[in-house]
């Protein structure tokens, strides 16, 4: 099991703390998974292995606690995932959802006691859209 991007909520007092989602990599697959206050899914499960090729992801996400929220994604050009809902956890009373969601890529992993691996990332970016959408 490794997670090699995760988009992460900063939010005191969320349990558990785990990604609100992320592209894990399994066996040479990739899968890509949401969690919220209340459900944890598995959006994407690719079928073939993915080792030693280039991989070009694009997302198009709204963080939001309700229906306001949406998970737009593709690989390689081809669609891969179409989600409408919760796609953060619920914060604690008082605190809003704004900016509170961080992106960060790597190889994580709960213990790394195999040979070492390696990830090779180019050409990363992130846009903000208007609230008519993104292009």
């Amino acid at each position: 099991r490794l997670v090699i991007a995760q988009w992460k909520q900063l939010c005191w007092h969320c349990h558990p703390d785990s990604p609100v989602l992320a592209i894990r990599y399994q066996e040479g697959r990739i899968r890509i998974t949401r969690r919220d206050t209340i459900h944890s899914d598995e959006l994407y499960r690719g079928m073939e292995d993915v080792r030693g090729r280039w991989l070009d992801f694009r997302f198009v996400i709204r963080f939001d606690r309700d229906d306001q929220g949406a998970i737009d994604a593709t690989l390689n050009g081809q669609p891969i995932v179409h989600y409408r809902g919760p796609t953060v956890y619920t914060p604690p009373e008082g605190r809003t959802i704004r900016d509170l969601v961080y992106f960060k890529t790597g190889l994580y992993r709960d213990a790394l006691g195999e040979p070492p691996w390696t990830i090779y990332v180019d050409e990363y970016r992130k846009d903000q859209c208007e609230e008519t959408g993104c292009r």
